[in-house]
């Protein structure tokens, strides 16, 4: 069942909810699609990184050369689609031609599509644009409405994945270094350094860098 169906989460004041119930945390990025309509109202649905300072607000920093970019730059809005469908992801960068208008509906709130199997989606309006470098833009959010279909939703993040790996990589690590080939252990350490780098820029502060560098100090000590 919904549990924000034919609810605006913003009157009800329940905008920090949405994002409590999909798990997510502060200062950590979360892969999402958005979707926006353009010009001509033709659907536009792209992968994007997302994150929230407050439990309030949305904010991404989107390539200002995206087509996603421009679609909210004229609407103001944009429908945040939740899945774990690494299919779509790849579909919505870099197979757009496979992509028919069927997989989209009309939101409740904007001027933007939903994605039909999404397992959550919010819907938000654009508070605020900054330009942050050449390339992109930093674009922070407001919730207008949202809604969870499975209940099991949440976004996905790489941090778990990479930590995982890091500590595979670990075990594999002191073996080698126990049995005295550490030319063999050399390139996991680097692997392990580039995820450690990755970390604390898409979980800054959060529990996952607090575990990658308990992580890493093990692997320079053994």
């Amino acid at each position: 069942m919904s549990l924000f169906k034919h609810i605006s989460v913003v009157e009800s004041g329940m905008g920090s909810e949405i994002l409590k119930k999909l798990k997510i945390i502060p200062n950590c990025v979360y892969e999402t699609i958005f979707t926006t309509y353009n010009g001509s109202s033709k659907p536009n649905a792209a992968p994007m990184g997302i994150s929230t300072p407050d439990m309030e607000k949305i904010v991404a920093k989107i390539f200002t050369s995206s087509q996603t970019y421009r679609n909210i730059k004229e609407k103001g809005c944009a429908v945040i689609n939740i899945t774990n469908d690494i299919a779509l992801f790849y579909r919505t960068s870099l197979d757009k031609r496979s992509l028919g208008e069927e997989i989209f509906k009309p939101s409740k709130t904007v001027n933007a599509p939903i994605l039909v199997s999404a397992s959550a989606y919010i819907e938000v309006t654009v508070d605020n644009m900054r330009k942050i470098d050449e390339d992109r833009c930093e674009v922070v959010f407001s919730v207008k409405d949202a809604e969870i279909i499975d209940s099991c939703a949440t976004p996905v993040c790489r941090a778990p994945n990479l930590i995982l790996e890091s500590i595979i990589h670990a075990t594999r690590i002191e073996l080698y270094n126990l049995k005295g080939f550490p030319e063999e252990a050399k390139p996991l350490v680097d692997q392990v350094k580039s995820f450690r780098e990755i970390i604390s820029r898409i979980a800054k502060g959060t529990t996952y860098e607090e575990l990658m560098e308990k992580i890493w100090r093990k692997i320079q000590n053994a």
